[in-house]
């Protein structure tokens, strides 16, 4: 019996360069021996009538759709002959159409930021961060990193019971780049000052002592099972977002969850996971826990 692989989807919006997110999917699908699916919302405008859109209007934008899926294709095939790629263009919005595409994806990319003048933008990314039924990878347009693969591989930690599935995927992704490890933890995203907490509560374990020991169990046996990754270890008192930010001055990629040990109910995706789709220099991956999908 053949299992069925999984391809990676990249959402193809309207960027006029998509060279970053092209470069990182080629090299992620070769790591991962994957398939590509290249796929295009095509957004029908609404219109102020109870009359439909003409035909040929709608077959514009279709066939739109389909040169810019084919350029993307054609692009990526330069980057990496041996990819097998596919191509789907449908009527749908853009975030609707890969949340449905995600429960048959090894995991979705798509870019952010620049000047995209088509359907797939921060806002998309956002969203499919938020619902996806597998791993979502945001690339920026223009980074670098995401062509030379070059740097750590960061996992910021958010202490949850649900963290499991963020740190496979980190050890998973550190393991194929033959990347270190560095897994963040910081202990104080709220706006208190724990010195003057620890005045009022002396002889106590220190909360530096009690947020490196969190760490350090969050990460046990993940060691053992990935014996070929070196592991560095960083606990900040800090919000997550800002030692987020300033490690992937030196990554490759990025590893969080979809929801920070602060989430409420209802809140689909956390603030650092937004702050990082906004503003991280380097790719990042976002992975909802099997349990809310």
């Amino acid at each position: 019996m053949h299992t069925k692989r999984l391809p990676i989807t990249v959402g193809i919006g309207g960027a006029t360069d998509q060279t970053s997110l092209l470069h990182w999917v080629a090299q992620e699908a070769a790591r991962l021996a994957a398939p590509v699916r290249l796929a295009r919302a095509v957004v029908v405008p609404a219109v102020y009538s109870d009359l439909p859109l003409p035909k040929e209007v709608v077959d514009d934008l279709i066939q739109e759709g389909e040169r810019a899926v084919q350029a993307a294709a054609d692009e990526l095939a330069q980057i990496s002959a041996d990819l097998e790629i596919d191509t789907l263009v449908q009527s749908a919005h853009p975030a609707a159409l890969l949340i449905e595409l995600s429960a048959e994806s090894r995991l979705i990319a798509i870019g952010a930021g620049g000047r995209a003048r088509g359907p797939f933008t921060d806002s998309v990314a956002v969203a499919l961060a938020a619902r996806a039924q597998c791993p979502v990878a945001v690339v920026r347009s223009n980074d670098q990193t995401a062509i030379s693969a070059e740097g750590t591989v960061v996992l910021g930690m958010d202490g949850s019971t649900s963290a499991q599935d963020t740190i496979e995927a980190a050890f998973t992704e550190a393991s194929l780049r033959g990347a270190q490890l560095v897994a963040v933890h910081a202990w104080n995203d709220a706006e208190v000052s724990w010195d003057v907490v620890e005045r009022f509560y002396p002889g106590s374990e220190s909360l530096a002592d009690v947020a490196e020991r969190a760490l350090a169990e969050m990460l046990a046996g993940w060691r053992e099972k990935f014996p070929e990754v070196e592991v560095r270890r960083v606990v900040a008192h800090d919000k997550p977002k800002h030692q987020l930010l300033e490690l992937a001055k030196t990554a490759q990629l990025v590893v969080v969850g979809s929801r920070g040990r602060g989430g409420f109910t209802g809140l689909l995706l956390g603030s650092t996971s937004q702050a990082l789709i906004h503003h991280s220099p380097c790719p990042v991956l976002i992975v909802r826990p099997r349990e809310e999908r």
